[in-house]
């Protein structure tokens, strides 16, 4: 009886020491290259962040208070990287603001850029 209880004993702990080193040998495993690639930075936040175009508040090359809705447009569509999702609207008529919504062309943002009492 002794006996079977030192052999369930020693199978059981090769087991469990079998398989802690697995684990371990596996956390040592070797990343394949692919895996170490680093993420590819898009264009639209490149630009924004490593490749500014003016200083803030400037932004593309659009100044809030200096560019027009009509500058603003020609700015934003010369870029590749967004798309004008409307024509300059009228956005208060009291004060003659006018704004355009673009996109980026990943579509993973955009905005509106508005004008400040405009006259069409």
């Amino acid at each position: 009886m002794v006996n079977n209880q030192r052999i369930k004993i020693s199978f059981f702990t090769t087991i469990i020491l079998s398989f802690c080193i697995f684990l371990i040998g596996g956390c040592n495993f070797p990343m394949s290259q692919d895996m170490k690639a680093t993420p590819r930075i898009s264009g639209w936040v490149e630009d924004i962040f490593i490749e500014k175009k003016c200083t803030l508040p400037c932004w593309e090359g659009i100044t809030p208070g200096v560019t027009n809705i009509d500058e603003a447009q020609a700015i934003l569509e010369t870029n590749s990287s967004f798309l004008i999702t409307t024509e300059p609207t009228l956005y208060n008529d009291n004060l003659g603001e006018y704004e355009i919504e673009w996109k980026t062309t990943q579509l993973l943002g955009g905005g509106i850029a508005r004008s400040l009492g405009e006259k069409k």
